[in-house]
């Protein structure tokens, strides 16, 4: 009888695509005020504490700036600045108007 091989232990590394989405969500709802990680943590159907996590790594892998002690909010990461030429690591369409004469 031959035992199985063991799998890889703890938790599986994170996806950067899942970062870079979770990053896209951190700015486009930043500026709706305090309760960021609570809207965040209902969109991705996650605990407060993972995506408090969650944020942490797309500061340390570039997605987001990095966190200013004592404030609220980031900024494109380098990461996401490198998506496109203008893109700035914006959803298409985020922080435009839409619709004639808006």
């Amino acid at each position: 009888m031959q035992l199985a091989e063991p799998g890889p232990r703890g938790r599986p590394p994170l996806d950067d695509g899942l970062l870079r989405q979770l990053a896209l969500a951190y700015l486009a709802t930043a500026s709706s005020g305090p309760g960021l990680v609570r809207r965040l943590a209902r969109q991705f159907d996650r605990p407060e504490p993972t995506i408090k996590d969650w944020i942490a790594a797309a500061r340390e892998r570039g997605f987001l700036s990095a966190a200013v002690p004592g404030r609220r909010g980031a900024a494109p990461g380098p990461r996401l600045a490198d998506d496109g030429p203008g893109s700035g690591g914006r959803p298409q369409g985020a922080g435009k108007a839409h619709g004639p004469g808006k």
